[in-house]
């Protein structure tokens, strides 16, 4: 953290202490390779707790809630993309079984 003159230090001690709760409760017993390997996510808490260089968020619960619907829509896409491809191969194995349309 980098803070100024005019910054309380009971405030980022605070501040640190809810980000590690919840990286914690987040990766259940969350290690330093949790953090590298999923910076993404941590990026995520991050953002959900300072914007603009202001914090606004000092809820784990209320932080998780929306990490968690984060992670539901992008399986969500994951899923809706893997959906689209199979549909898009079985289109494809589809039109070969069909024969050739004539050239005006």
């Amino acid at each position: 953290m980098v803070i100024d003159g005019s910054e309380s230090e009971l405030g980022i001690l605070d501040l640190i202490q809810v980000l590690v709760e919840t990286l914690d409760r987040h990766f259940k017993n969350v290690c330093e390779l949790d953090i590298i390997f999923n910076c993404e996510k941590v990026h995520w808490v991050i953002d959900e707790m300072i914007v603009g260089g202001l914090v606004v968020e000092t809820s784990p619960s209320a932080i998780l809630e929306v990490i968690e619907a984060q992670a539901k829509l992008m399986h969500g896409q994951t899923e809706l993309g893997a959906a689209a491809a199979t549909a898009a191969r079985q289109i494809d194995s589809v039109m070969k079984g069909l024969p050739p349309r004539p050239n005006f």
